[in-house]
């Protein structure tokens, strides 16, 4: 009878969570950054790229870059609690810079979504 007893609560939760037995929920989906790629800049000239975050099913409380950096004179910056930041500055060396932004989400009864993004931003 207990054995059994387990078991309906196993397939009860399962049915109200859409996950499995024993895990802690649906697998959430993957975090998506638009755009793809960045428009190249200019030294000296102003540049502005809005990068938005969707696929979250929380707020995103955190939009930052992981690794690598910004050429100098840029910088992001995460507009509060929306699935967007602006890069946004004047340039001031060129080269080609890599760098990661870091996406993460609020969590609620489970850790929250977190996502990178690699970027290669050529400033000429």
């Amino acid at each position: 009878m207990k054995r059994n007893l387990v078991a309906l609560v196993c397939v009860v939760g399962l049915a109200l969570s859409g996950g499995a037995c024993g895990d802690s929920g649906p697998v959430q989906p993957d975090l998506a950054f638009a755009p793809d790629t960045l428009p190249g800049a200019q030294i000296g000239q102003s540049y502005s790229v809005t990068i938005s975050v969707s696929g979250n099913e929380t707020p995103v409380f955190s939009l930052q870059v992981e690794r690598g950096s910004l050429p100098q004179g840029l910088s992001l910056t995460h507009q509060a609690v929306q699935s967007l930041g602006v890069l946004e500055g004047t340039p001031t060396q060129a080269g080609s810079f890599a760098f990661s932004i870091r996406a993460s989400c609020f969590g609620t009864n489970r850790p929250g979504q977190e996502g990178i993004k690699d970027y290669l931003l050529v400033v000429q």
